[in-house]
C-alpha cells in the first residue's frame, strides 16, 4: 500500500512540475485591415525629455517649450546652451548615474557639474527650488507643466527640457539680460552675473572658470554664423523700408545701405529664392526697386549700393502704407500665393515720425496683411512705443541701436538674417502651396488659424518624398519636437482637432481659434510638392495614424507581466478605438505572439522565469491597424521556491507517508482481528 501510495505521489509530483515549467502563448490572428493607409504615418514625438539627447534641434524645441511659460530672455538661455556644451555635444562625465540621483539635489555634493546641456549643477539645482523670489516661477511650472520642481533631482536634468528650465530659472533670478544683439554685454552680462559666485560658486560651473566673456562672445558668433549657414529655406519676399531723412545724413546713411546688403547678401537672391525690394523715406515715401528687379545677389547688391540719400522729414506712416498696400502686389514683383513664402518687411528709422499718414494707423494695415515686421531703432531720438505698435507689440521684434557706428550694428545684421530666414508663412484654409524642384534638407514654416471644427491637411509629393511636422506648442515644429507628422512619397492626409493652448493673445480669444504650426521638410534630392488646408474633417477613413501612448510593462511575478497603455493621441485616431493589437516577444528567442485587447491594459500569463520579454502596441479603428508603439522591454522574477513552501511540501509529504503507514498498519489489526475471531 505504501509503495503504491509513494507512486501516486511520485505522478503528482510531476504533474506539479509540469505545471510549474509549462510555457504557454494563445495565439491570436493578427487584425487585418479592409483598406490601404493613405500615408507612411509617423508618431509625435519629444526628444527634450529624453535622457542625453542634443543637437541644435533639440535645444531649440527645448527653448521654444520654456518661453510658453517664461517671458522672452534675449535669446541668452539658447546661446547659453552652445557655450556651455556646444548643445550638448561635448558630453561630460556621466558614467557615475549614481552621483546624479540627489533626491532634489539637497545633497552636501556641490561639485557635481553634469546637470545636462545647461550644465546645471546640485548647488544650482538647490537654489532654484530653495529661493523665495523664485516661488511664483515653480508654481507656473506646476500649473502649466505639470511638473513639482521640488521633486526634481540631477538625474532628471539629464533631459534636456529639465536642464534648460534649470537654467531658466536661475536667469530668473538675476537682473534683466541685455538685448540679443548687445552680444559684447551679454557676454559681460555671463561672466559678471551668471557666473558670480554668490550664484553658482566657483566650483559649480566649467565653462565660467575655463572660457572668459570674449570667448562667449566669440562662441555666440560662431553659433549665429553656423545657424546662418545651416538656415535653408526656399525664399522670401523682403523689403527694406529704409529712413532716409535728413536727421541721418550722408555718412550714416552709408552705413544703411551697408547694413541692407549685409542682410540681403545672406539669402539666394533670384525668381526661385528670395526676392528684395526697398522702400525709402523721408519728406515722403517711394519705392526704389520691386521684388522682381534683381534676379540674382550681384544685381541687388550693386542696386542696394545705389540707393539714393534724399534727406527731409520723417515720415513713416506713409511708408510703412506703401509696404501693406501696395509692395506685396503683382504688379511689384510678388509671386503667387500658391508658393507660400513669408513676406517681410525690415524698418529702420533713426526718429519718431513727424509728417504724413500717423503710424498708429498705417502700423494695422500692415499686420492685416500678415506682414511679419522687424523695427530697428537706432540713436537716442526713437520712440520705443512707436517701435512696438509697427513690430504689431512683438518686444522680439524691435531693436534699439545706440548709433549708426556701434557694432551692435554689425552684430544686428546677423541677428535680422537667421529672423527672416525663419520667418512664418500665415495661411489660411483653403489656400495652396506647391513647390517644384526644391532641394533636400530645405524646411518651409507656416501657421494657420484653427477654429473649433479643426483642420484637414493635405500633402500630395509628386516628386522626391517630404515631411509636415506639426505642432499646437511650438512655432518650429521638428524631428525633434512635434504633436504628429506626416512623411510620404506620394499622398497622405490628416485630420486635426481644435488645437488647446495656453496662449493669452486677445485676438486669439476673440476670434475663437488657436494656431496650428507646421514645418515642412524636404527629404530627396529633388522634391516637389502641395499642401492644401481645408476647415472641418475632410480626411478618408484611415487607420489610426500613431500608436497608443505611454507604454508601462510591469512583472507580476516569475511567470507574468502587466502591460497597461494610454491610447493614441486624438488626432491620430482617427475615429474610434475598437481593440489593442499587444505583440509579445521572447528576446533571446525572438518568438512573438500576439494577443488583442478592448482595454488599455493586458496581463500576460504562463510566461518562463527570468526571461526578457518585449511588448508592442497598436490601435485597431474601424478602418485597420495602426502603427506599433516601441517596444517596452520586461524580465519576470526569479522561480527560486521560498523557504517556506520547501518547508510546506516536506510537512505535507511527511504527514502523507505517516497516513499511509497509518493505514497499513490499522489494515493489519484489522486482518488480525478477523483471523483471531474465525471459528
Amino acid at each position: 500500500r505504501n509503495t503504491y501510495f509513494l507512486s501516486l505521489l511520485h505522478v503528482a509530483m510531476e504533474d506539479l512540475e509540469l505545471v510549474i515549467m509549462k510555457f504557454v502563448f494563445l495565439l491570436v490572428a493578427v487584425v487585418t485591415t479592409g483598406s490601404r493607409v493613405a500615408a507612411a504615418p509617423c508618431t509625435g514625438k519629444d526628444l527634450t525629455r529624453v535622457d542625453d539627447e542634443d543637437g541644435e534641434l533639440v535645444v531649440e524645441a527645448t527653448v521654444d517649450l520654456i518661453q510658453r511659460v517664461f517671458p522672452p530672455d534675449n535669446d541668452f538661455l539658447r546661446r547659453l546652451a552652445y557655450v556651455e556644451s556646444r548643445d550638448g555635444t561635448i558630453k561630460c562625465d556621466t558614467s557615475d548615474r549614481s552621483a546624479l540621483s540627489v533626491t532634489s539635489a539637497r545633497s552636501d555634493d556641490q561639485t557635481d557639474n553634469c546637470g545636462g546641456i545647461w550644465r546645471v549643477c546640485a548647488k544650482q539645482l538647490r537654489m532654484t527650488q530653495e529661493d523665495e523670489s523664485l516661488m511664483n516661477h515653480r508654481a507656473g511650472i506646476l500649473s502649466n507643466l505639470k511638473i513639482d520642481w521640488l521633486d526634481v533631482t540631477m538625474s532628471d536634468l539629464q533631459a534636456p527640457f529639465y536642464s534648460g528650465l534649470a537654467a531658466r530659472l536661475i536667469i530668473a533670478k538675476l537682473e534683466p539680460v541685455p538685448q540679443s544683439d548687445e552680444i559684447e554685454m551679454q557676454g559681460e552680462y555671463w561672466n559678471k552675473t551668471y557666473c558670480a559666485s554668490k550664484v553658482l560658486g566657483a566650483e559649480c560651473s566649467s565653462s565660467c572658470s575655463n572660457i572668459n566673456k570674449d570667448d562667449f562672445t566669440d562662441l555666440v558668433n560662431e553659433l549665429l554664423d553656423q545657424e546662418i549657414k545651416d538656415c535653408f529655406i526656399r525664399g522670401l519676399e523682403l523689403y527694406f523700408v529704409l529712413d532716409a531723412s535728413g536727421s541721418i545724413g550722408e555718412e550714416n546713411f552709408e552705413r544703411v545701405r551697408n547694413f541692407t546688403s549685409e542682410i540681403a547678401g545672406s539669402f539666394e537672391i533670384g525668381p526661385q529664392g528670395t526676392q528684395v525690394g526697398v522702400i525709402i523715406y523721408s519728406q515722403t515715401a517711394a519705392f526704389v526697386f520691386d521684388l522682381d528687379d534683381n534676379s540674382n545677389r550681384d544685381d541687388l547688391l550693386f542696386n542696394i549700393s545705389q540707393i539714393p540719400y534724399i534727406s527731409g522729414g520723417t515720415a513713416t506712416g506713409d511708408a510703412l502704407y506703401l509696404l501693406a498696400t501696395e509692395a506685396f502686389t503683382p504688379e511689384r514683383g510678388v509671386r503667387n500665393s500658391s508658393f507660400g513664402l513669408p513676406h517681410v518687411g525690415i524698418v529702420l528709422t533713426d526718429g519718431k515720425s513727424n509728417r504724413g499718414i500717423a503710424v498708429d494707423v498705417a502700423a494695422p494695415l500692415v499686420h492685416a496683411q500678415d506682414i511679419q515686421t522687424i523695427v530697428v531703432g537706432v540713436g537716442d531720438n526713437i520712440n520705443h512705443m512707436e517701435l512696438l505698435v509697427i513690430a504689431d507689440y512683438d518686444n522680439s521684434s524691435v531693436y534699439d541701436v545706440d548709433s549708426f557706428q556701434t557694432q551692435q550694428l554689425n552684430n544686428l545684421q546677423k541677428i535680422i538674417a537667421l529672423s527672416s530666414c525663419k520667418a512664418v508663412d500665415i495661411l489660411r484654409a483653403g489656400e495652396v502651396v506647391e513647390a517644384i524642384s526644391v532641394k533636400e534638407g530645405v524646411n518651409s514654416f507656416f501657421e494657420v488659424n484653427i477654429t473649433s471644427e479643426g483642420i484637414t491637411v493635405f500633402l500630395d509629393v509628386t516628386e522626391g518624398a517630404s515631411v509636415i511636422y506639426y505642432s499646437c506648442y511650438i512655432g518650429k515644429p521638428s524631428k525633434a519636437y512635434h504633436d504628429g507628422c506626416l512623411a510620404t512619397d506620394n499622398s497622405t492626409q490628416t485630420y486635426i482637432p481644435s488645437c488647446v493652448t495656453n496662449l493669452k493673445e486677445k485676438r486669439q480669444e476673440n476670434s475663437g481659434s488657436s494656431k496650428l504650426f507646421l514645418t515642412i521638410e524636404t527629404l530627396l534630392e529633388n522634391n516637389t510638392f502641395k499642401v492644401n488646408f481645408v476647415i472641418g474633417d475632410q480626411s478618408s477613413p484611415i487607420a489610426p495614424s500613431g500608436p497608443p501612448q505611454s507604454i508601462s510593462v510591469i512583472a507580476i511575478d516569475h511567470q507574468s507581466f502587466r502591460a497597461e497603455w494610454d491610447p493614441p493621441k486624438i488626432y491620430h485616431q482617427n475615429g474610434d478605438i475598437l481593440q489593442y493589437v499587444v505583440s509579445v516577444t521572447t528576446v533571446d528567442s525572438g518568438e512573438t505572439v500576439v494577443f488583442n485587447s478592448t482595454e488599455t491594459n493586458l496581463l500576460v500569463n504562463n510566461l518562463r522565469s527570468s526571461a526578457k520579454y518585449s511588448a508592442a502596441v497598436s490601435a485597431v479603428n474601424a478602418d485597420g491597424m495602426g502603427p506599433f508603439s516601441d517596444p517596452s522591454t520586461v524580465e519576470t522574477h526569479d522561480r527560486t521556491i521560498p523557504s517556506w513552501s520547501i518547508v510546506t511540501l516536506l510537512f505535507v509529504g511527511l504527514l502523507l507517508v505517516m497516513t499511509g503507514i497509518v493505514a497499513v498498519y490499522l489494515k493489519c489489526i484489522r486482518m488480525q482481528h478477523r483471523a483471531v475471531t474465525k471459528p
